[in-house]
Protein backbone atom coordinates (compact mmCIF):
# COMPACT_ATOMS: atom_id res chain seq x y z
CA UNK A 1 0.00 0.00 0.00
CA UNK A 2 1.22 3.43 -1.22
CA UNK A 3 0.70 6.68 1.18
CA UNK A 4 -1.68 8.01 -0.91
CA UNK A 5 -3.60 4.72 -0.33
CA UNK A 6 -2.98 4.85 3.13
CA UNK A 7 -4.32 8.41 3.52
CA UNK A 8 -7.51 7.91 1.78
CA UNK A 9 -7.97 4.42 3.78
CA UNK A 10 -7.43 6.94 6.72
CA UNK A 11 -9.59 9.54 5.30
CA UNK A 12 -12.79 7.10 5.23
CA UNK A 13 -11.91 5.31 8.50
CA UNK A 14 -11.72 8.72 10.67
CA UNK A 15 -14.54 10.07 8.07
CA UNK A 16 -12.12 13.06 7.68
CA UNK A 17 -12.28 15.58 4.60
CA UNK A 18 -10.49 13.89 1.27
CA UNK A 19 -9.06 17.61 0.65
CA UNK A 20 -7.44 17.51 4.05
CA UNK A 21 -5.80 13.94 3.97
CA UNK A 22 -4.96 14.13 0.46
CA UNK A 23 -4.25 17.40 0.02
CA UNK A 24 -6.68 17.98 -2.66
CA UNK A 25 -8.33 21.44 -3.95
CA UNK A 26 -11.73 22.20 -2.38
CA UNK A 27 -13.58 24.03 -4.72
CA UNK A 28 -17.00 25.40 -4.99
CA UNK A 29 -18.66 26.68 -7.73
CA UNK A 30 -21.97 28.98 -7.30
CA UNK A 31 -23.57 27.92 -11.18
CA UNK A 32 -21.41 29.26 -14.04
CA UNK A 33 -20.88 32.66 -12.39
CA UNK A 34 -18.56 31.97 -8.92
CA UNK A 35 -15.78 29.89 -8.27
CA UNK A 36 -13.60 29.46 -5.06
CA UNK A 37 -10.75 27.57 -4.74
CA UNK A 38 -9.49 26.60 -1.60
CA UNK A 39 -5.70 24.50 -1.18
CA UNK A 40 -3.75 26.09 -4.31
CA UNK A 41 0.08 26.45 -4.57
CA UNK A 42 -0.40 29.84 -6.39
CA UNK A 43 -1.92 31.24 -9.62
CA UNK A 44 0.56 30.04 -12.48
CA UNK A 45 -1.82 32.09 -15.80
CA UNK A 46 -4.14 34.75 -15.75
CA UNK A 47 -6.15 35.87 -18.77
CA UNK A 48 -9.77 37.05 -18.63
CA UNK A 49 -10.65 34.08 -20.85
CA UNK A 50 -8.44 31.43 -19.43
CA UNK A 51 -7.09 30.98 -15.22
CA UNK A 52 -4.15 28.51 -14.54
CA UNK A 53 -4.07 27.37 -10.37
CA UNK A 54 -1.42 25.04 -8.82
CA UNK A 55 -2.08 22.27 -7.15
CA UNK A 56 0.10 19.78 -5.29
CA UNK A 57 -0.45 17.52 -8.37
CA UNK A 58 -0.40 19.33 -11.54
CA UNK A 59 -2.51 22.03 -12.47
CA UNK A 60 -6.77 23.18 -12.77
CA UNK A 61 -7.25 25.04 -16.14
CA UNK A 62 -10.20 27.16 -15.43
CA UNK A 63 -12.02 28.61 -18.76
CA UNK A 64 -14.33 30.97 -19.47
CA UNK A 65 -15.54 34.86 -20.73
CA UNK A 66 -14.90 37.60 -18.62
CA UNK A 67 -12.83 36.11 -15.63
CA UNK A 68 -12.22 38.11 -12.50
CA UNK A 69 -9.76 37.28 -9.71
CA UNK A 70 -12.24 38.41 -6.76
CA UNK A 71 -9.82 37.37 -3.92
CA UNK A 72 -6.28 35.80 -3.94
CA UNK A 73 -4.70 34.39 -0.64
CA UNK A 74 -2.51 31.63 0.68
CA UNK A 75 -5.60 29.83 1.52
CA UNK A 76 -7.98 31.08 -1.30
CA UNK A 77 -8.82 32.04 -4.81
CA UNK A 78 -11.97 33.63 -5.86
CA UNK A 79 -13.51 33.99 -10.22
CA UNK A 80 -16.00 35.73 -10.76
CA UNK A 81 -17.15 35.80 -14.40
CA UNK A 82 -18.57 32.97 -16.96
CA UNK A 83 -17.13 29.61 -16.29
CA UNK A 84 -17.74 27.62 -18.80
CA UNK A 85 -15.04 24.70 -18.24
CA UNK A 86 -12.50 23.16 -15.43
CA UNK A 87 -10.10 20.68 -16.08
CA UNK A 88 -7.14 19.01 -14.07
CA UNK A 89 -3.51 18.25 -15.87
CA UNK A 90 -0.97 16.18 -14.08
Amino acid sequence: MDGQDFRRRLSQLLDLPADVTLDLPKILIIGPLQMAIENHRGLVEYTPERLVVALSKGQMVVSGRSLIIGTITSEEITVLGEIESLRFES
